[in-house]
Parts: C-alpha cells; sequence; structure tokens
C-alpha cells in the first residue's frame, strides 16, 4: 500500500477545521513549499513510506476489530512477532467489501495526513534550529509513527 498526496487530501487544523492540503501549502513561500514538495516525493516513493502505511493499516484494522481496546492493549498486540499482522489481515479477510475498501482509504488517508504533518515539523525543526541535516523519507515515517506535528496548528510560523 502506498499513501498518495493529492489535491483533495484533507488535513485536520489545529482548531478542527478541515483544511485542503493543496491550499495550505499554496499559503507558505516558494522555498518552503518546493522542500515539502521535494520531501514528500521522496517519502511517497520510498520504502518507509510502505512500512508506514502497512503499520497505520494494521492500527486502523485493529481498531475496527476491537473498537473499545485502549493504545495499551494495541500495543501489546504490536509486540506480537508479526505486530499484529495476522490478526489485522484476518480482520480485514472477514469484512465485506465495502467496508474493507472504507476502512483501507481511511488508513491511506491517516497515511498521508500524518506523514505530511512529521514533514511539515521536521522541516521546520531543522529550518529554526539552522542545522545542516537532510530530513530523511525514514525520518518523516519515524516521526509519523508517534504523530509528530499533530499537535502543531497549521497556521503556525515558520521560521
Amino acid at each position: 500500500m502506498r499513501a498518495k498526496l493529492t489535491a483533495t487530501l484533507l488535513i485536520r487544523s489545529g482548531n478542527g477545521e478541515m483544511v485542503n492540503l493543496a491550499v495550505r501549502m499554496s499559503d507558505t513561500d516558494n522555498t518552503e513549499t518546493s522542500q515539502l514538495k521535494q520531501l514528500m516525493g521522496r517519502v511517497f516513493e520510498s520504502n518507509a513510506c510502505e512500512a508506514f502505511g502497512d503499520f497505520m493499516t494494521r492500527r486502523i484494522a485493529l481498531g475496527d476489530l476491537a473498537p473499545m481496546a485502549d493504545d495499551a492493549l494495541l500495543d501489546g498486540i504490536d509486540e506480537s512477532p508479526d505486530g499484529g499482522a495476522a490478526m489485522a489481515e484476518a480482520h480485514l479477510t472477514s469484512l465485506p467489501d465495502d467496508a474493507r475498501d472504507a476502512l483501507l482509504d481511511r488508513a491511506s488517508t491517516e497515511t498521508g495526513r500524518r506523514l505530511h504533518a512529521a514533514a511539515v515539523t521536521l522541516l521546520a525543526a531543522v529550518d529554526a534550529a539552522r542545522l545542516p541535516v537532510e530530513v530523511t523519507p525514514e525520518m518523516v515515517a519515524a516521526a509519523a509513527v508517534t504523530e509528530l506535528g499533530d499537535s502543531i496548528p497549521l497556521g503556525a510560523p515558520r521560521s
């Protein structure tokens, strides 16, 4: 599974308002937009994106399987040797096609949203610290697991 960044991808801002990603990107200056577009292109073409997408699919499938389970239970399942992949796959297979497609769409959207939020946050941190560091797709995927950037409103200024 690969997440795809499209002009219709909507993300939730800090105040809960849905914002079209393409509109948000056009509000930044050209250098920042170019850096973000280049990074996201590398991220979406990487194995790290595919691995993170698989992680998100597992988490969402397991959450759907046990909607009242808390994060501790899901974390415990993730600690199993296969990371809960067999359980998630069994659940996905048991779903009707339309429900499975809806769940996979939700996982894809969440993958793109988290990767984008992590990329924006990492680029802002590197820029603010004026560090000669290249943000890699693997860094973005690792940060997305922790939902880095989810607490930063879209309108937050970048230094």
